[in-house]
């Protein structure tokens, strides 16, 4: 089946779920054939604010380069927006007929519309709710990776004697090798971070993960 076949197919279901659940479940298809603008199809792009030619996700990417350890399919997980609303997620690679991962099909589940009906039920059983503890410590951790990996380019630029502003390429390719090497593209939110501190797009950061990946193979 050909490149577009397969895609019909996944964007055939993504539209029938999403008119199936509007406004509370975004479905999106990836097409990693361009990864600074992969989303080639999404429902109820409001949940997360984004439209078609929008760049990949952060999984999207870690799969390409981490085929190995992160399985075709993930459910169930804890995602948010940039307005903090919580979302249960899940995600599924797209594969062609020869095995090779060309997309993603991904469901954000917009729990927001139900947290307010949550408290209630909680304070009508007497017990208390814990959902923004959750919500605390997810970003209290987010926040705490972004100053991690923010400290670890500047402590780069320190030794080295380079001015961010005036990087070049070879010097911001220099530094997202350093920073593979020393773990920091394991931390949440590390590629967004990353991208916006050196102003190079998702693409740019996944040619240069490439390259430092093949240095030590």
């Amino acid at each position: 089946m050909n490149r577009s076949k397969i895609f019909e197919r996944y964007i055939q279901i993504a539209d029938v779920l999403g008119r199936i659940f509007p406004n509370v479940l975004e479905v999106v298809v990836h097409d990693f054939k361009d990864l600074d603008h992969s989303i080639i199809f999404i429902v109820n792009g409001q949940i997360s604010n984004r439209k078609i030619g929008d760049a990949a996700s952060e999984l999207g990417i870690r799969r390409l380069l981490d085929q190995e350890n992160i399985p075709d399919t993930l459910v169930n997980y804890i995602n948010q927006n940039n307005r903090g609303q919580k979302f249960k997620s899940a995600s599924i690679a797209i594969r062609d007929d020869d095995r090779k991962m060309i997309g993603a099909f991904c469901f954000n589940f917009d729990l927001s519309q139900f947290e307010q009906f949550q408290k209630f039920l909680g304070l009508f059983m007497g017990c208390e709710t814990n959902i923004l503890v959750g919500l605390n410590d997810i970003n209290d951790k987010f926040l705490t990776n972004e100053e991690e990996i923010q400290d670890g380019i500047k402590n780069y630029l320190l030794n080295n004697r380079l001015n961010h502003t005036q990087l070049t390429y070879k010097d911001k390719q220099e530094i997202v090798n350093h920073l593979y090497k020393v773990g920091l593209f394991k931390k949440r939110g590390a590629i967004s971070t990353i991208a916006n501190f050196l102003k190079l797009t998702r693409q740019c950061i996944y040619n240069y993960l490439e390259l430092a990946k093949n240095k030590e193979s």
